[in-house]
């Protein structure tokens, strides 16, 4: 059921939104919202998922690259969300072998011989691959991109496979 309103806009531009509105929208405090005109339209929608929660995401990605000192990054099936540690700015696609990577949604730890690349850019690999799986969301997934040599213990790579668990059930 589509639900149409009047509403006026005080003199700093706030407009209230009806709760009728805001239950079927699913929206709560905090929700980011995007505006677009079209015309003399304005268009009010929800903001995808993957917008909301990129400063918790980031700071979890800072925690985590303070202890294992490797390029991290979160992205979707189409572009780099937030890193740390590595160079792959927001929003820069990812690879198709990436990106397929990411609708599995399997953990993989992979190999030397075969190397996956986030971005088409970068000389430095996927090392290992944590999915975000999240009910009802867009798939994520956390990447460790080892530098030349390096190579992770297994603590290191459960504290990464940690950090996503964390991520998928805190972040909405």
């Amino acid at each position: 059921m589509n639900i149409a309103l009047i509403r006026t806009m005080d003199s700093q531009g706030r407009i209230v939104i009806p709760a009728e509105i805001r239950k079927q929208m699913k929206l709560s405090d905090g929700d980011a919202l995007e505006l677009e005109n079209v015309g003399m339209e304005l268009l009010l929608r929800k903001c995808p998922t993957h917008l909301n929660g990129k400063e918790e995401m980031a700071s979890y990605l800072s925690v985590l690259y303070s202890v294992i000192h490797c390029g991290i990054a979160i992205c979707s099936e189409a572009h780099i969300l937030v890193s740390a540690g590595i160079y792959l700015p927001e929003g820069t696609p990812v690879t198709e072998e990436l990106a397929e990577l990411v609708a599995d949604g399997q953990e993989l730890i992979s190999a030397e011989n075969c190397p996956v690349y986030p971005v088409s850019n970068t000389r430095q690999p996927v090392c290992a691959f944590f999915p975000i799986l999240r009910e009802d969301r867009e798939p994520l997934a956390l990447l460790l991109c080892s530098r030349t040599g390096q190579h992770l213990s297994e603590m290191e790579l459960g504290c990464a496979k940690l950090v996503a668990a964390v991520i998928a059930n805190k972040i909405k």
